[in-house]
């Protein structure tokens, strides 16, 4: 068994619409060490449970069903600065994304899928550099 280094860790909301990576996506952050507070298939569920659930980190599929993942990021993005709080966000979705769209929705970190263990624990290093 591979040692991974451990960082702090985070409260995670996962938010895809399919069952299957929803469940990947817990299996890697559990492996990692952090606690996955709640899995949801909409950006709806996930702006209902958001203040509630209070994560530290959110990983959004872009598309969803009715809203997408650009909506959700928009939403606690605007949460947070009324808050005065800073929730990470990463996006992992099947299309590219440029750079200047990366930063226009204001995510840290955006996966090609499929994501993996190797991908979330990268771009979890990055955040936390």
């Amino acid at each position: 068994m591979v040692k991974r280094k451990r960082y702090a860790m985070e409260r995670v909301l996962i938010v895809d619409d399919s069952p299957l990576n929803r469940l990947a996506l817990k299996r890697y952050f559990l492996e990692m060490g952090h606690e996955v507070v709640d899995m949801v298939a909409t950006a709806e569920e996930a702006m209902e449970k958001f203040e509630e659930l209070n994560p530290t980190l959110v990983t959004i599929d872009q598309v969803l069903p009715k809203q997408n993942g650009t909506t959700l990021a928009r939403f606690i993005n605007d949460f947070d600065k009324k808050h005065n709080r800073r929730t990470k966000l990463i996006i992992i979705s099947s299309e590219p994304i440029r750079p200047s769209v990366k930063k226009t929705i204001q995510v840290d970190e955006y996966i090609l899928k499929p994501a993996t263990l190797s991908k979330l624990e990268n771009a979890i290093k990055r955040i936390k550099a």
